[in-house]
């Protein structure tokens, strides 16, 4: 499944494309379900513990359609322009009262004219303005200085920003050049999402710095031979 010329057009100009209701209900719950009994199990964002459960793709095959689906994977080849890889699924607990980050980018520096990495949000449950949705500011994946050389205050809101609003199960296309974080979860209830890191291979980055989007050969198994060579297998 490709990408129209207009979706094509918002991810250029805009830095971002949401592609509605891709899970359905019940994938939406069995992935609520795991990743919680993952929270559980690894004590996810607790004091002396891992901030963000990692290398959930590892862990159970419910998240597999998160890797796999072929309108998400032509919006990351859109972005890095076809050489990349997976560096894996990872979640952290959106709790009620969290949330509320600053302006950043998810690449480790500014952009310098190529884009080289992008996040998809999958989100669990309808992202709503009182639940702390991830908040952009289009078009910033183009300037080559960081949010902190521009926005004095960056955890206030912003006069041109964004905020992500979709119902459960879609998928949010985000060149993570973009200025972006999300905000405060003001609900009763947890905000529950996925995050999948999809980064360009250039610059030696195959020599692993991090066990981020490795897999065993058994969980290789699960996947065609197009799905495989975006990962690291050991």
């Amino acid at each position: 499944m490709s990408l129209s010329y207009l979706e094509k057009k918002q991810l250029d100009e805009q830095g971002f494309l949401i592609i509605p209701a891709i899970l359905s209900t019940e994938d939406c719950q069995s992935m609520v379900n795991i990743m919680n009994n993952l929270f559980a199990i690894e004590m996810t964002g607790k004091i002396g513990h891992a901030r963000r459960c990692s290398n959930m793709q590892n862990k159970s095959v419910v998240f597999d359609l998160c890797l796999t689906y072929s309108k998400v994977l032509a919006g990351i080849t859109h972005i890095l322009k076809g050489n990349f890889r997976s560096l894996g699924i990872s979640a952290l607990p959106h709790l009620p009262g969290s949330g509320n980050e600053f302006f950043h980018v998810d690449y480790g520096g500014v952009f310098s004219g190529e884009h080289k990495m992008c996040n998809i949000i999958w989100t669990l449950c309808d992202f709503h303005e009182n639940n702390g949705p991830t908040r952009v500011i289009p078009g910033t994946h183009w300037i080559r200085k960081s949010p902190g050389e521009v926005i004095p205050r960056r955890i206030e809101s912003h006069p041109q920003e964004v905020l992500l609003l979709c119902p459960a199960g879609s998928a949010v296309v985000i060149n993570s050049h973009l200025w972006h974080g999300p905000t405060q979860n003001n609900s009763k209830e947890n905000r529950p999402s996925l995050d999948c890191m999809w980064r360009h291979r250039e610059g030696g980055f195959e020599k692993r710095q991090s066990n981020w989007g490795v897999i065993g050969q058994e969980i290789a198994n699960r996947f065609d031979d197009s799905i495989q060579k975006l990962f690291i297998i050991e």
